[in-house]
């Protein structure tokens, strides 16, 4: 599986981006199609063979000056 990645125009607390990916968790439907973007990142942090995190951020400048925060997580195994 892919890291969980999301990229914000402010800095926000570990826990706020592991919190907004869990919340995809009402979205999941067992069973159903559902749309994978959605929930990508949550069914990537319930894995049931998921047991390890590895998380980090990054302050990024756009070419045309803006900044954004790119926050990252990998899960072991993958």
């Amino acid at each position: 599986m892919r890291p969980n990645t999301e990229s914000v125009n402010s800095i926000l607390y570990r826990s706020q981006v592991l919190q907004h990916w869990w919340g995809a968790r009402k979205e999941f439907r067992y069973g159903e199609t559902n749309n994978l973007t959605m929930v990508a990142a949550y069914t990537q942090m319930a894995w049931y063979n998921s047991h390890q995190l590895g998380c980090g951020f990054s302050q990024c400048n756009t070419p045309g000056g803006s900044t954004f925060f790119r926050y990252v997580c990998n899960y072991c195994p993958v």
